[in-house]
């Protein structure tokens, strides 16, 4: 298989919308590997537990640079089948870091456990053509979003 898996009905929803806006984006770096190494680098940050507020800056800065890796690789058509797999290792990676710092308490144990629910999804994917994965680090920085407001 040589195709990069399809979306689910759901994430065609957001992807709609999101679609309309990329093409009208100016990125100031257009390779798509600078965002990812940002991605990486932000969750790397997240390692040392941040309080809320900066967890809540940092995902959302993570979640914008894997989102403009993809947007990107379109607006300038460099997709391929192998830059999505690199993206799922990248992203993989991301909710690793970010997850594996808060094992040992019952919220880090259940997104550690969605994180690798994920790594089964990824595979899955790839071998389904099949795009069946958990937004968790979106789910996480809703969930920093409530317990700060609360």
């Amino acid at each position: 298989m040589d195709k990069i898996p399809q979306r689910s009905k759901l994430a065609k929803i957001y992807r709609d919308i999101l679609d309309k806006y990329e093409g009208k984006l100016i990125f100031p770096i257009k390779d798509p590997n600078f965002y990812q190494i940002l991605s990486i680098f932000l969750s790397a940050i997240f390692l040392f537990k941040p309080q809320p507020i900066l967890g809540i800056f940092l995902i959302t800065l993570i979640l914008l640079s894997d989102w403009m890796d993809g947007a990107a690789a379109r607006k300038y058509n460099l997709t391929s089948r192998e830059g999505w797999m690199l993206d799922v290792v990248i992203d993989r990676i991301s909710e690793g870091l970010m997850f594996v710092a808060y094992l040992g308490t019952f919220v880090g144990n259940l997104f550690f456990s969605l994180y690798l629910f994920n790594i089964i999804g990824s595979y899955y994917s790839i071998k389904s053509g099949k795009h069946i994965l958990i937004a968790i680090r979106f789910c996480y920085l809703l969930y920093l979003i409530v317990i700060t407001v609360t």
